[in-house]
C-alpha cells in the first residue's frame, strides 16, 4: 500500500504571491528567486502564510539570501511569534524557485536543508512556473529526518457559491436567427452555433415566432433577423476581399443609426478586432437589448 504524504496547507494568497515572484523574476532577469514565509499550526494542521523576499543574489541556477537580511527577518518574525515558537506551533519556511525546470531540490538545496535543520524543525519548498513543487518537512527529534509532503492550497470551498450565483446571475435565453450560413442559435453575447445550408434551403426552415423586449421597446425578430442577415453578407464580402474594413464598419454604424429607436444596437468593431468576428451575433452589444438578452 502506498504511503500517504503528510499534507501542509497554504493560503491561496501566499501561493499566488510566490508564483508571481517566480514568474516576474524570470521575466525580468531570467533568474531564480527565494525568500521566507511563516507556518502556523491552525486546528492541528500546518498553514503557510505571508511569503516574503529578502535581499539576495540571484542567477539562472541559484539564489543566495543575504545573511544580514535573513538574520533580521528571523529575529523580527520570531519575536512576533514568540509564544507560538515556545509552544511548537510555529515554523519558518524557506522557499525558492526553479522557474523553467523541474521543481526538485538540487544537491545544493539539500545541503542548505541540512544546515537549516540543525537549528530546529522547518519547511523547505521549491516551485516552478508550471505550478509544480517539492515540499520537505525537516525534523530533528528523535533524529534528523526529511519528509516529502503534499501541498494543499486552502481555497474557501465552504463559501455558499450556489446562493451567490443564483442571486447575481441570470441565464441567457437562446435567440434563434438566420444568416447566409444557415440557421443559428445565439447564446448570450458573442457566441453562435451555425448549421451550414444552401440559400435555397432556408425556406424549408420553420420561422420561430419570438419577440425581444427592451424596456418599452418591442423588437420584431423578423427585423432583427434581416439586419443580422445583412451584416453576415457584408462580413462575408469583407472576408473574401469584396468589401473593405471601413465599409463594413460604416455599415454597422448606419444600422445603429437606423434602428436605434427600436432597440437594435451592435458593437462597432475596430479594424484590428475584425479577425475575431465570425458572424453578426458576435457584435450584439450587451446593453443593446435591455440589460440582458431576454425573450418574452
Amino acid at each position: 500500500m502506498a504511503q500517504t504524504k503528510p499534507i501542509i496547507n497554504i493560503e491561496p494568497e501566499a501561493w499566488h504571491k510566490m508564483m508571481t515572484y517566480s514568474k516576474t523574476a524570470y521575466s525580468l532577469h531570467a533568474t531564480e528567486i527565494g525568500g521566507m514565509a511563516e507556518v502556523h499550526r491552525v486546528n492541528g494542521e500546518w498553514l503557510i502564510s505571508n511569503p516574503a523576499i529578502l535581499k539576495q543574489e540571484t542567477s539562472g541556477a541559484r539564489t543566495e539570501l543575504n545573511k544580514v537580511a535573513l538574520a533580521e527577518y528571523l529575529s523580527t518574525i520570531g519575536y512576533k511569534n514568540k509564544e507560538h515558537l515556545e509552544s511548537n506551533d510555529f515554523l519558518f519556511l524557506w522557499w525558492h524557485t526553479h522557474p523553467n525546470f523541474g521543481a526538485e531540490m538540487s544537491s545544493t538545496d539539500w545541503k542548505t536543508i541540512d544546515q537549516y535543520t540543525e537549528n530546529g524543525p522547518g519547511l523547505s519548498l521549491v516551485i516552478n512556473n508550471d505550478s509544480e513543487y517539492e515540499l520537505i518537512f525537516s525534523i530533528i527529534d528523535p533524529m534528523i529526518t526529511q519528509v516529502n509532503c503534499s501541498l494543499n492550497v486552502c481555497y474557501d470551498f465552504d463559501k455558499d457559491f450556489e446562493s451567490e450565483i443564483n442571486e447575481l446571475c441570470t441565464k441567457a435565453v437562446t435567440v434563434p436567427y438566420y444568416n447566409k450560413y444557415g440557421y443559428g442559435n445565439h447564446y448570450g453575447f458573442g457566441n453562435s452555433k451555425l448549421k451550414t445550408v444552401h440559400d435555397d434551403q432556408l425556406s424549408f426552415i420553420e420561422t420561430p415566432i419570438t419577440t425581444i423586449k427592451n424596456e418599452s421597446k418591442i423588437v420584431d425578430e423578423n427585423i432583427l433577423s434581416q439586419v443580422m442577415f445583412d451584416i453576415d453578407n457584408a462580413l462575408n464580402d469583407y472576408q473574401n476581399d469584396k468589401k473593405k474594413s471601413d465599409e463594413f464598419i460604416l455599415l454597422i454604424e448606419q444600422i445603429n443609426d437606423k434602428f436605434s429607436d427600436i432597440g437594435i444596437k451592435f458593437v462597432v468593431p475596430k479594424k484590428e478586432d475584425l479577425i475575431g468576428v465570425t458572424c453578426a451575433a458576435d457584435l450584439i452589444e450587451e446593453d443593446g437589448f435591455n440589460e440582458y438578452l431576454t425573450v418574452v
